[in-house]
C-alpha cells in the first residue's frame, strides 16, 4: 500500500494543482468509473467494451476492503435518498488536504475522501488527454491492451479532470456532510509535530510499566501495525527509519522501546524521514516529473529517487567513516550472533539534524548525560519548555543508563555533507513475515530470518529488466509516458522537450501520430538494451560464437580428409558463420506480438478519426498543390536561372581574385606586367636579367 512518503507527495501534487489553477472553475460536472470484472456491464455498454462511463444517481458501484465496501456516488444525492438540499453540480472545490493514508477533498456542501489502501495514485488530466484516454480500453492481456489502470474514480470540472487511478480498484470511499463523519483523521508529522510526540508518549507508557513481561514481537513489526501512533509506516518506509535511528530492524520490542535512547532516535528518524520526503524528495525529485499536469517520469528519473533511499532496495548504503567502524562491529553473518549489551549501534546524528533542531529536548534522551558537552548552546539549552515525550521519558532515564551508542566516536556532533558517503556498506536482505527486510547489519541466526538473494530485488534492475513497479512516490502503473521530441522542434522550456501520453495508446492530438506507432513499436526493445539484458545477450552471442568455430572447424577437417582420398573433385566450400552480437533482433513471436498491438492500436475509434482526419487534409493539400502547378512553374523556373546567373558571375570573380602572385620557380615566374594573360592561366615566361653598363 502507499506509504507516507507517497501519500504525502500525491497530496502536494494535487494540492499544488489546484492553487496553480485557482482562478478556473472548479464545479463538479460528472463521476466516472471503470468495471471490476466481476460487475454485470449491459451489453454494449461502454463498461463493456473496457471504457470508463459515467456514474448517475442510481448507480450502485462500491469500492473498497471485502468486509467493507462504500459507494462512489455519494449516498445522500442519490435516488430515494432524503432531500440533501443540494446536487451534484453545485459541488465547488474549495480546499485540498493530505493525511498519511488518504486525500481530503472540501466540496462546501461536502467531504470527501479516499484512502488508498493498495495500489492507488492521483493524475490531473487536461481536457486534451481526457478525451483520448477515457476512449482508450483496458481490455486486453500483457502487451496487448492499451490501457493498463484503470479509472477507480474521476471528478470531472469545466477544464481539467482529477483522476483517482488504480491497478486492482482496491480503494476506500467516504462521503460525509461535515469533516468530523469522515473516516480517518490522522495528525500530520511536520505541522502537528507536539500532537505526535504526546501520542506516541501516551502509546509507550506500556513499556514501562513495573514488572512487564519481555515483549516477543519485533519492533519493526510494532510499528507498522500501530497505525493510529505511527502514520503511514510500511515495509520500505521501517527499514529506512530504522537506518536512520542507527538501530538494528532484528529487535525485539522491548530492547528498542523500552530503551529510552533507542525510542528518541526512533522518533527522531521518523521525523527526518517525513521531512526530507516533503522538503526535498517532492520538489527536487518528484515536481519535476509533472509534464503539462500528468504526471510522466522517465526511466532516469525514476532511478534518481531510488538513489535517494538510504538503504531499501540498493546493493550497497552510503555511511560515514564513524558508522562504517560500527558496522563493521557487526559483520557476524558467518558468526555466532554476539549479544546486544556487546555491540554499539551504527547511528550517525547528522542524518537528524533537522529533527533534533526541531526537538532539541530529546537529544539529552538520545545521548545522556554527555549532551551539553557535544551540542551547541543552542541545542543543548533551547529556550523552549520540554515537549511531553521527553518529560515522560526523563522519568525512567536512570532505568536504562545505556544508550548503545559509542560517544567518543560523535564528536563533532554534525559532520559535513561531503562526508555522510565517504564509506559504503553493504546490504542485507532477509525474508521476515513474508515481507523483505533490507539493513546493514546481519540478521540473528533464527529461523524466521531467511537471507535471500538481493539481485533481482534491486531497485535498479526492478526499474530496467522489467514491467513492474518498486516502491517510491513515482513507482506507479498509471503514469503517463513522456516521449522525447525530435531535437528539432525541442525547446529549452521546463518540460517542453517531451510529448506525454497519459497511457499506451491514448493520443492526443498534438502529438504526431508517427511518434506514437514508433514508441510503441519500440516499448519492449528499448527494454532489451538495459545494460543487464545486453550483457546476457553478450554472453550468449559468445557462446554461439564458440560453438561455431568449432563446427567450422569440423566442417574443414571433412573437407580435407575426403579431397585427400580424392572423393571430391570440386573444393568444398567452407560453412559460413553468422558472428551474433549483444544487440539481437526481435524473434519471430515477439515481432508477431507487436504487429498484434499495433493494430489494436491502429483499431482505436480516436486512432481512426485521427487516420481519416489526415487523409482528408492530405488530399485538399494535394488539389490545392495541383491548382498552383502551373502558376509556381515558371516563378520557379525564372528563380533557378536567377540563382545559376548569380554563381556564374561569383565563379568569374573568385577567379579573377585568387590570381596566383609572381614566383621564382627554376628561372621561371608568372611575368603579370608584360603577358597578364598567361599568368592568369598559369604560363611562366624566363625571367629577363638586366645588365651592368
Amino acid at each position: 500500500m502507499p506509504e507516507i512518503q507517497e501519500c504525502y507527495c500525491s497530496g502536494l501534487q494535487l494540492q499544488d494543482f489546484y492553487e496553480a489553477n485557482s482562478e478556473a472553475d472548479w464545479h463538479v460536472l460528472a463521476l466516472y468509473c471503470d468495471a471490476t470484472t466481476d460487475e454485470p456491464k449491459a451489453p454494449g455498454s461502454r463498461h463493456e467494451r473496457g471504457l470508463v462511463d459515467k456514474l448517475t444517481t442510481s448507480s450502485k458501484v462500491q469500492r473498497g476492503n471485502t468486509s467493507h465496501q462504500t459507494p462512489l456516488w455519494p449516498p445522500f444525492l442519490a435516488d430515494h435518498a432524503r432531500p440533501a438540499g443540494f446536487q451534484m453540480q453545485d459541488l465547488v472545490l474549495t480546499k485540498v488536504l493530505y493525511t498519511s493514508r488518504s486525500i481530503v477533498l472540501n466540496f462546501g456542501r461536502c467531504w470527501f475522501q479516499l484512502q488508498y489502501l493498495t495500489h492507488t495514485s492521483i493524475q490531473t488530466y487536461r481536457r486534451a488527454y481526457w478525451e483520448v484516454l477515457k476512449e482508450t480500453s483496458y481490455i486486453g492481456d500483457g502487451d496487448m491492451k492499451m490501457r493498463n489502470f484503470r479509472i477507480g474514480l474521476a471528478f470531472e470540472f469545466t477544464d481539467f479532470v482529477v483522476a483517482f487511478v488504480s491497478h486492482d480498484q482496491v480503494f476506500q470511499v467516504t462521503w460525509s456532510l461535515t469533516e468530523s463523519g469522515l473516516a480517518h483523521h490522522d495528525l500530520h508529522v511536520l505541522d502537528q509535530w507536539d500532537n505526535v510526540l504526546a501520542r506516541i508518549a501516551t502509546w509507550c507508557e506500556t513499556y514501562y510499566v513495573a514488572g512487564r513481561k519481555r515483549g516477543k514481537r519485533l519492533a519493526m513489526h510494532v510499528l507498522r501495525f500501530t497505525g493510529d501512533v505511527w502514520f503511514g509506516i510500511g515495509v520500505y518506509t521501517v527499514c529506512e527509519i530504522f537506518f536512520l535511528a542507527g538501530i538494528s530492524p532484528y529487535l525485539r520490542e522491548q530492547e528498542v522501546f523500552g530503551n529510552p535512547s533507542r525510542l528518541a532516535r526512533l522518533v527522531l528518524a521518523y521525523y527526518t524521514f517525513v521531512y526530507k520526503a516533503v522538503r526535498k524528495t517532492w520538489p527536487r525529485r518528484v515536481k519535476p516529473c509533472i509534464r503539462d499536469g500528468v504526471m510522466a517520469p522517465t526511466v532516469d528519473e525514476r532511478l534518481r529517487v531510488g538513489n535517494t533511499m538510504c538503504v531499501w532496495a540498493k546493493d550497497k548504503a552510503g555511511v560515514s567513516q564513524r558508522q562504517s567502524n560500527v558496522i563493521a562491529g557487526h559483520a557476524h553473518a558467518d558468526a555466532a550472533w554476539a549479544s546486544d549489551d556487546e555491540l554499539f549501534d551504527p547511528f550517525e546524528p547528522t542524518f537528524m539534524r533537522a529533527a533534533l533542531e526541531r526537538s532539541p529536548h530529546l537529544g539529552r534522551i538520545v545521548f545522556g548525560e554527555t549532551w551539553p558537552s557535544i551540542a551547541s548552546a543552542e541545542l543543548s539549552s533551547p529556550g523552549c519548555p520540554p515537549d511531553v515525550l521527553t518529560a515522560f521519558l526523563m522519568k525512567f532515564e536512570s532505568r536504562s543508563k545505556s544508550t548503545h551508542l559509542n560517544i567518543t566516536t560523535l564528536t563533532p556532533l554534525f559532520l559535513p555533507e561531503k562526508d555522510l558517503c565517504a564509506r559504503r556498506a553493504l546490504t542485507y536482505r532477509y525474508q521476515v513475515g513474508g515481507k523483505g527486510v533490507w539493513s546493514v547489519v546481519a540478521a540473528p541466526r533464527e529461523r524466521q530470518f531467511k537471507r535471500t538473494d538481493k539481485t533481482e530485488n534491486l531497485f535498479r534492475y526492478i526499474v530496467l529488466n522489467t514491467a513492474k513497479v518498486a516502491v517510491g512516490p513515482l513507482e506507479y502503473c498509471a503514469n503517463a509516458e513522456a516521449i522525447r521530441k525530435p531535437s528539432k522542434i525541442g525547446t529549452r522550456k521546463n518540460g517542453a522537450q517531451f510529448y506525454v501520453l497519459p497511457s499506451r495508446g491514448a493520443l492526443p492530438s498534438h502529438v504526431p501520430l508517427s511518434l506514437a506507432r514508433r514508441n510503441l513499436k519500440h516499448l519492449e526493445r528499448r527494454k532489451a538494451m538495459t545494460p543487464e539484458a545486453r550483457a546476457k545477450r553478450k554472453a550468449a552471442a559468445q557462446a554461439a560464437k564458440v560453438k561455431a568455430d568449432i563446427q567450422a572447424k569440423k566442417a574443414k577437417a571433412r573437407a580435407q580428409k575426403a579431397a585427400a582420398k580424392g572423393k571430391g573433385k570440386s573444393k568444398s566450400k567452407t560453412p559460413t558463420r553468422t558472428v551474433q552480437t549483444g544487440n539481437t533482433s526481435l524473434t519471430a513471436q515477439q515481432r508477431k506480438a507487436r504487429e498484434a498491438q499495433m493494430n489494436i492500436f491502429n483499431k482505436q475509434p480516436h486512432i481512426l478519426m485521427r487516420v481519416q482526419e489526415t487523409s482528408a487534409s492530405s488530399i485538399v493539400q494535394s488539389n490545392e498543390n495541383a491548382t498552383l502547378d502551373s502558376d509556381v512553374a515558371v516563378l520557379v523556373k525564372t528563380v533557378k536561372r536567377r540563382i545559376r546567373a548569380d554563381q556564374e558571375v561569383i565563379s568569374n570573380q573568385v577567379v579573377i581574385q585568387e590570381t596566383s602572385r609572381p614566383r621564382r620557380s627554376n628561372g621561371l615566374v608568372l611575368n603579370t606586367k608584360e603577358h597578364p594573360d598567361d599568368a592568369a592561366l598559369g604560363i611562366m615566361h624566363r625571367r629577363k636579367r638586366s645588365r651592368l653598363t
